[in-house]
């Protein structure tokens, strides 16, 4: 499915759009994000000190993002361009009664991103899975909130994305983004379909950041996303409710 010319999605007569030079073939990709890990991994590399919430990444900058670094040199080496056409979310939601505020600013920032993605003509799904708690013993009732509520099912939601899009017919590759090795089997599963790999940070000062994530039978191409990447990707709008 490698466009010859501008992909009918929307995107009309562009020459460039965010590196991919659309009068030459373009490869139209789609991105699961494990967003949890990818938040988590990109505050542990790259701003351990600081908040975690300064660390939030915004789907549509990643993808953008990724695309600009995909593209970076590919048309001399490969002969051709990527475009991300559609992006997948999978992501735990806090509970409206355990914690309101956050389940709150949650969806807050799904319909901000779903704004977003709508200017930038990206088909942008969010999928929340309400995070697993801990109940308080019997005869006491309710959360127990001393516990840290837990994310159950994302990574199997993921999986499902990365084959069934895989299969669809609709893309030419699919790209995970994620450090979770339980996703190995999906991977080598939707390789019987179609293209696909993985975007993962680096920094090279921290050695553990340099692995990949490793199926049987093929390499899995894997696009490393820098500083100045995760910079490009955070998601800077005000979230606090008011």
């Amino acid at each position: 499915m490698s466009y010859s010319s501008s992909p009918s999605s929307g995107i009309g007569e562009v020459y460039s759009i965010y590196g991919c030079e659309m009068d030459k073939p373009v490869k139209n990709m789609a991105l699961v994000i494990d967003y949890q890990n990818v938040h988590l991994s990109a505050h542990e590399i790259f701003a351990p000190s600081s908040p975690i919430e300064d660390s939030l990444i915004c789907p549509v900058n990643f993808a953008r993002q990724l695309q600009k670094v995909k593209n970076t040199g590919s048309l001399e080496k490969l002969g051709c361009s990527f475009l991300i056409s559609r992006v997948e979310v999978y992501r735990g939601l806090p509970s409206s009664e355990a914690n309101p505020q956050a389940n709150a600013r949650n969806l807050k920032q799904r319909e901000q991103r779903m704004k977003s993605a709508k200017l930038h003509d990206l088909s942008l799904e969010v999928v929340y899975r309400p995070l697993k708690y801990k109940y308080l013993p019997y005869p006491e009732r309710g959360i127990d909130l001393s516990v840290s509520p837990q994310e159950k099912g994302v990574d199997v939601l993921c999986a499902l994305a990365l084959v069934r899009l895989a299969s669809s017919g609709n893309f030419d590759g699919v790209i995970l983004a994620s450090r979770d090795s339980d996703l190995t089997p999906a991977i080598e599963q939707a390789h019987e379909y179609c293209q696909v790999e993985a975007v993962k940070w680096l920094n090279n000062d921290l050695p553990y950041t340099r692995g990949s994530l490793s199926p049987d039978g093929f390499r899995l191409w894997t696009t490393n996303m820098r500083a100045e990447d995760y910079r490009a990707s955070l998601d800077l709008h005000d979230y606090s409710l008011k």
